[in-house]
């Protein structure tokens, strides 16, 4: 068992070995995953067995004594490589190492994976990350059905929208969408993640930091020279992550928007994106929201909070 915290290691290891190959957007970089870590003051710090040719790769972050998997656990699509014949030895580094034996917010498609190497002990459903992919519906039902969004698009058809990009925006433009997201929620009765002031610091270090093949993005759309949406992205090669979506319930058209608004935004994003920056895919993130369970099947991505099995040959 081999422990490497070189950051220039890691990185080759992660690329050589693909292991973004089951993550979607920002979740695959090897740069933000090691971004996001700092945040908890942690550094890259895998295990493997062979620099040159590992049959086991486990992706890891740490910090004075504390060990997590690579970018914490609150990031999505945590990935790592075990050939089928190291599964014995992958697990007693596991064990040898106490590592957390939970992994949250792993897609169904990694799931699959694991229960082929009997990695699975336990699973249970979190949440539904939806992922859209060249030109696919999101039709779905509900407030998603064929009708429903064929309201959206003639109701704001007619407002004449206008989708504005923009890398780089400022810490205070970003600030505003805060706001903005507060007090979409607060017409609702509900609170937006937003009024916690250290998710708010935290969302605010990701959009202004130099992250490397990361760009962020302010997109900005405008009815009657006035801004409706806004939304905050994340580019990483030709996949975009969607972080945030708000309205601006003050807007002249506020009913339209407020009603129409945020599904209108959804369903014309991938599009907009395609032709401004090429993006072949749009990561909507996963979460517990109603929504991202009304949208096309062929967009869903069941999530799972997962339980390692030890009980194999060399555990016993």
């Amino acid at each position: 068992m081999i422990t490497v915290n070189d950051e220039k290691t890691c990185r080759l290891l992660w690329e050589n070995l693909n292991l973004k190959e089951l993550a979607f957007g920002v979740a695959g970089s090897f740069e933000f995953r090691k971004f996001y870590s700092s945040l908890f003051g942690m550094r890259p710090y895998f295990i493997c067995d062979d620099l040159s040719r590992p049959s086991y790769l486990i992706p890891l972050c740490k910090g004075g004594n504390s060990v997590d998997w690579f970018g914490t656990k609150e990031l999505e699509d945590t990935s790592f490589y075990c050939r089928p014949d190291a599964i014995d030895y992958f697990l007693r580094a596991l064990k040898d190492l106490r590592i957390p034996l939970e992994i949250h917010k792993v897609n169904e498609l990694q799931l699959k994976k694991m229960q082929v190497c009997s990695l699975v002990q336990l699973s249970e459903i979190c949440g539904t990350k939806v992922v859209v992919t060249g030109s696919s519906s999101l039709e779905g039902r509900a407030h998603w059905s064929e009708r429903n969004l064929r309201r959206v698009h003639v109701a704001f058809t007619a407002l004449k929208p206008e989708w504005i990009f923009r890398e780089n925006p400022s810490a205070s433009e970003i600030s505003f969408v805060f706001d903005e997201s507060v007090k979409m929620f607060l017409a609702k009765d509900r609170t937006s993640k937003f009024e916690d002031v250290g998710r708010r610091e935290k969302y605010l270090n990701i959009f202004t930091s130099s992250i490397p093949g990361v760009r962020p993005v302010l997109g900005t759309c405008v009815i009657n020279n006035v801004p409706a949406i806004k939304a905050l992205i994340l580019l990483f090669e030709d996949t975009a992550t969607v972080s945030t979506v708000t309205i601006n319930v003050q807007h002249p058209e506020s009913k339209i928007i407020s009603q129409y608004g945020f599904r209108y935004a959804v369903t014309s994003i991938p599009l907009e994106l395609q032709n401004v920056y090429g993006c072949e895919t749009v990561d909507y993130q996963g979460g517990n929201h109603s929504w991202k369970r009304e949208v096309s099947p062929n967009s869903q991505l069941l999530q799972y909070n997962v339980k390692l099995n030890l009980c194999l040959s060399l555990m016993q």
